[in-house]
Formats: structure tokens, sequence, C-alpha cells
């Protein structure tokens, strides 16, 4: 599986391939091979290019704080799926339907929300299931459920409307 690893502003590509006893890990492309053994909760022995570390990990749903060497690196680490459908901040109002897509083939497992429910961008609304992997797909802009167009159990293609989101309210031109 592919993970993007965001440091600060800098983001990485990580993928881990199974190998032997090990991993065949490719950082932005470049290949090279770990073993890992879990020592205890959260703490980790890796063993890559001749030499072992000793890794503790602490995790907060995306964030995780990975301590080695007298040091500890923030990082947010989304799988491949979420981190090609986050989206930038946006620099203008929304101001008409916004779509949640599929960005793939796969298969929906849970719809989170009901028509007519407010949501706030990111906010989990599907849950799919693809390449083995079940994904939260987050509302692309924040908004009102206007249309659900899946429902669980259903296939979809790449590229299918699943949820439909009409733009907030102003406060100001809310009654």
């Amino acid at each position: 599986m592919k993970y993007s690893v965001r440091i600060g502003e800098k983001e990485r590509w990580v993928e881990f391939i199974p190998a032997g006893s090990g991993w065949k890990v490719l950082l932005d492309g470049v290949e090279s091979y770990i073993d890992c053994a879990e020592l205890s909760a959260g703490a980790y022995s890796i063993l890559t290019e001749g030499r072992s570390r000793e890794v503790a990990v602490d995790r907060e749903g995306d964030l995780f704080r990975v301590r080695f060497g007298g040091a500890t690196h923030e990082m947010t680490v989304l799988d491949e799926v979420r981190a090609r459908t986050r989206r930038p901040e946006r620099k203008k109002a929304v101001t008409g339907p916004v779509a949640l897509k599929a960005p793939m083939p796969g298969l929906i497992v849970a719809v989170k929300v009901a028509a007519g429910d407010e949501v706030q961008e990111g906010q989990a609304l599907v849950v799919m299931e693809a390449m083995k992997m079940q994904n939260e797909l987050g509302a692309p802009a924040p908004g009102k459920v206007d249309k659900i167009h899946v429902q669980v159990g259903q296939s979809v293609d790449g590229g299918a409307s699943l949820i439909t989101l009409a733009p907030p309210v102003p406060a100001e031109a809310a009654p």
C-alpha cells in the first residue's frame, strides 16, 4: 500500500511491499529493505541497511509522533486514496452544489450521513472499499447533504458521484 507522509510542508510518498521476512520500502521511488519487530506496544526495532534502530510511535488519528535518535518527528500519514481526495484550502466561498466523487472503483460499505445533514469540510461521509482497503471519503466542502446517490453494498466506478452537497447558507442570510 502507498502512503502520503507529510512532515511540515513537505510531502513524501512511501510504499510498503512484503518481501521475505521484512518489507521492500519505496520512498519517493527509492528502494530499500527493512525488517521490523514489535518490542512492546508502540515500540519497534527496525533493521535497515545493516543497522538496528529502536523507534517509538504514538498515534492520534492521522498524526504520528515518531521518536528515534533522541528526536521526535511529527507527521501526518494518509493512505493513497485519502491523500489524493483531500482538497487544498479554498480561496473562494462555495456558491453551487459540490459532488463527492469516487476516487477509484470500489464497494460502498457505509454511508455516514443522511439527506439534510449539515457537514464540515473533511467530515467522513462515505466508507468505500477499494484495493482491499476501507477508506473514509470526506466532504470536499462544507454544506448540507442534498442527495445521496449510493447505498451500502453498491459497486461504483471511479469518478461516480456519491453525494451532492448544497453550499452552506451564510450566517447573515439565515432567517
